[in-house]
């Protein structure tokens, strides 16, 4: 269902629901009068999205956020190259660090005693 008709009847999202529990449970569940205004409510959707050129930018815009998001989903980071994670934030200190004012000398970093 897209999110953007999330407050409309969508008969698809109901059928589909529907067959997913006759393949779960094996039961037959009727669908035949949900897949009809399925079709209807597409058409009507496709109608009032193509009469304005502003709804269809905006339907557009939504559709590709939505790509984005699901496409981004498996990734532990928006900001790390794919494939690779963000470095933790003790990294950088288990690393070394450069010494402000010493670019050539460098200070490792020792954890921290719990303050008592």
């Amino acid at each position: 269902m897209p999110h953007y008709l999330a407050e409309t009847a969508y008969p698809d999202a109901a059928a589909a629901l529907l067959d997913r529990v006759s393949g779960t449970t094996g039961l037959r569940l009727p669908t035949d009068d949900l897949v009809a205004a399925a079709v209807e409510t597409r058409a009507a959707i496709t109608e009032q999205v193509g009469s304005s050129e502003e709804v269809t930018r905006v339907v557009h815009a939504l559709e590709e956020q939505y790509d984005a998001y699901v496409g981004a989903r498996g990734r532990t980071s928006l900001l790390a190259p794919e494939g690779r994670a963000l470095p933790s934030a003790d990294e950088p200190g288990r690393r070394g660090r450069a010494l402000p004012g010493r670019p050539g000398r460098r200070v490792l970093s020792r954890p921290r005693r719990p303050v008592r």
